[in-house]
C-alpha cells in the first residue's frame, strides 16, 4: 500500500483486509501485518506532517492515556505497543465505511462470518481509540446481541474484550441518563 500508485482510492477498499491480517490464525503473518501496517503509519506521518503537527504539538491525551502510553488496558495479540499515531488516523478515516455491514455481520447465522466481524471489530477498536465513540449508539445493540448469542470460543473471549476496550474509551457520563 505504500508504493501503490492512486493509493488515495484504493486505501478504503485494502484496509479492512489488511486489519483482517492482524488476526490470522499463525502468529507470524500476525507480526509481520502489524510491523507492515506501523511503516504504512510511518509512511502517513511523513506526507501528512503539516496536518499532523497542530495534533503533536497539542499534546493533548485522552484521560485513558498516560501521556500518549495507554495505561490501565492490556491491547490484544499481535499490539506489542499502542499503534503509531499514522496506523490510527488510516483506520480512523475509513472505519465508517465498513462499520454498518461489520455490525450486521455480527448479527449473521454463520458462526465463522460472526467471529471475523468480532476479530476485525476488535482491531478496529484498538486502532481509533476514543473516535469510535461516536458510534457507540450504533454498536451496542449488535454488540450485546452477539453476546447473548456467542456459541465459539472466539467470539466469548473477544467480545468481552471489544466491550471493556469501547468501556475504556467512553465518557460513562454520556450513557447514564440512557
Amino acid at each position: 500500500m505504500i508504493d501503490l500508485p492512486d493509493k488515495k482510492d484504493h486505501e478504503g477498499r485494502i484496509v479492512p483486509y489488511l486489519l483482517a491480517g492482524l488476526y490470522d490464525p499463525h502468529e507470524s503473518l500476525q507480526k509481520l501485518v502489524f510491523e507492515q501496517f506501523e511503516e504504512i503509519g510511518r509512511v502517513y506521518d511523513e506526507e501528512n506532517e503539516k496536518d499532523l503537527r497542530e495534533y503533536k504539538q497539542l499534546d493533548y491525551h485522552e484521560e485513558w492515556t498516560y501521556k500518549g502510553e495507554v495505561c490501565m488496558l492490556a491491547l490484544p495479540t499481535p499490539f506489542v505497543h499502542r499503534p503509531r499515531l499514522g496506523s490510527r488516523m488510516i483506520v480512523k478515516s475509513y472505519v465508517r465505511r465498513y462499520l454498518t455491514a461489520l455490525l450486521r455481520e455480527l448479527e449473521d447465522w454463520m458462526e465463522q462470518t460472526r467471529e471475523r466481524s468480532v476479530n476485525l471489530l476488535l482491531v478496529s477498536l484498538v486502532y481509533t481509540e476514543g473516535y469510535i465513540t461516536q458510534h457507540a449508539d450504533k454498536m451496542l445493540l449488535p454488540v450485546y446481541k452477539a453476546l447473548i448469542q456467542s456459541a465459539t470460543k472466539v467470539i466469548a473471549e473477544k467480545l468481552p474484550l471489544c466491550i471493556t476496550l469501547l468501556g475504556q474509551f467512553l465518557n460513562a457520563k454520556t450513557y447514564t441518563p440512557l
